[in-house]
């Protein structure tokens, strides 16, 4: 019989790989982002025991770089335009930014930055209605507002825009793509 043994120097380098945390990128630190690297953070000694070995957070992706950084600590590296780090081709944007209750989600400041830096790079704006009314400044009181809403989104650097109008009153969703 025929036996093969691997050089020390590969076996080595192997278990060394094999040691070595897995390496994750977070693209964008909001409301589900730091929710994703906190529970991240909080269960390596679980994904660890599950995976092997554990997960280092070494990027993280956000417009709003010092939040970010105040999130994430100063050893993960923090970008703001990932689009263009990693060339994306398809992006789609769906700029959470008004909740449910129609609380702001995100601050004046960083609506402007996600229009200015964003809307131009990304294939696609998504916003429901409170979201394209905030970045419009008015309200969509309806269906018929719709086109005129987004075009005012295009108008904003956007490609192309998906107005979510399930917010509408009536019986009928009526959703916008211009």
């Amino acid at each position: 019989t025929t036996r093969s043994v691997a050089p020390t120097a590969q076996v080595a380098q192997r278990r060394e790989a094999d040691a070595k945390p897995i390496q994750v990128g977070l693209l964008g630190i909001g409301t589900v982002g730091s929710g994703t690297f906190s529970v991240l953070q909080r269960n390596q000694e679980e994904i660890r025991r599950r995976a092997g070995r554990g997960i280092e957070i070494t990027m993280v992706a956000d417009l709003d770089v010092v939040r970010a950084r105040e999130i994430v600590g100063p050893s993960v590296r923090v970008v703001a335009d990932a689009i263009r780090t990693y060339q994306l081709p398809h992006v789609v944007l769906d700029p959470v930014m008004v909740a449910t209750s129609g609380d702001r989600l995100i601050a004046a400041e960083t609506q402007a930055v996600l229009v200015r830096e964003l809307f131009p790079r990304v294939t696609v704006v998504t916003p429901n209605l409170d979201e394209a009314a905030w970045l419009l400044g008015h309200p969509i009181p309806d269906a018929a507002a719709l086109e005129a809403a987004a075009r005012g989104l295009r108008d904003l650097g956007a490609q192309a825009v998906l107005v979510k109008g399930g917010h509408l009153p009536g019986d009928q969703v009526t959703d916008l793509l211009w």
